[in-house]
């Protein structure tokens, strides 16, 4: 705000300080802690990004995955609700074996 970067340390302000202050050094103390603290802000803000950018990758992967285990779970599912459909089929065909097999037992034993 008081335009430190616009001084060229020249000295010339050194020079007709009334109090003989060396102010050069000051200034660059002053750019120096300045421009750490622009760095320090950019590489908090650089960090800032990676940290979110890695939320939601996080995010999406989990997403991603409880996705694919949904997916996985109809899948078995499915497949259970097929073999049981297969089961119930094969059941009633054997029962109906049985019964025709026992109908011919019947009805041979009606015969003799």
């Amino acid at each position: 705000e008081h335009r430190l970067f616009d001084c060229i340390e020249c000295g010339a302000c050194a020079s007709v300080c009334p109090s003989r202050i060396p102010l050069v050094p000051h200034y660059r103390a002053a750019k120096t802690a300045l421009r750490q603290r622009r760095a320090e802000r950019a590489q908090a803000a650089q960090a800032r990004q990676r940290f979110e950018a890695r939320q939601r990758r996080l995010e999406r992967q989990a997403a991603e995955h409880a996705a694919q285990r949904a997916a996985r779970r109809r899948a078995a599912a499915a497949k259970r609700a097929d073999k049981t459909g297969a089961d119930a089929t094969i059941a009633a065909a054997i029962a109906r074996a049985q019964a025709r097999k026992a109908a011919r037992a019947t009805s041979s034993r009606a015969r003799a």
